[in-house]
């Protein structure tokens, strides 16, 4: 099945003047290295919520790795989207929450989780569309 051609606003579509395609400059592809990867994402959307203590996260983002969320946060907090707060107690309690930056991702990423759920079925019939038609074309 074919996709429906553009509507006319979709058409006239005319990005910003720094709307950036170049690979080297695109800041969109920056934040997507950032983001991109699987536990990144879901550890935003946890802390949209409310600030959370380290086993908390371990434990909804089953079966993360401690080594791979330990990453992710670490990435996330490098790029000033999160802070991770120590107690001086014995054991430790770490808690991580999101920055003003951080925050600010929230409805952008809400915007696009809300796409994702409106277009998954579109998307996954293109993809058994495009299967279909690779099967046939190999013979």
């Amino acid at each position: 099945m074919q996709d429906a051609p553009l509507s006319g606003s979709e058409k006239t579509f005319q990005p910003s003047k720094d709307f950036e395609i170049s690979v080297s400059k695109c800041p969109a592809r920056f934040l997507f290295q950032v983001l991109g990867d699987r536990w990144s994402l879901l550890v935003l959307g946890l802390l949209f919520r409310h600030p959370q203590r380290f086993t908390e996260l371990k434990h909804a983002l089953k079966p993360v790795s401690q080594r791979m969320l330990v990453l992710s946060l670490k990435k996330l907090e490098r790029n000033g989207l999160i802070v991770r707060l120590a107690t001086n107690t014995t054991p430790p309690q770490v808690t991580y929450r999101l920055t003003v930056l951080g925050a600010s991702l929230k409805e952008p990423l809400y915007a696009f989780h809300s796409w994702a759920i409106e277009n998954k079925g579109r998307i996954e019939e293109a993809q058994r569309a495009f299967a279909g038609a690779v099967r046939q074309s190999r013979f």
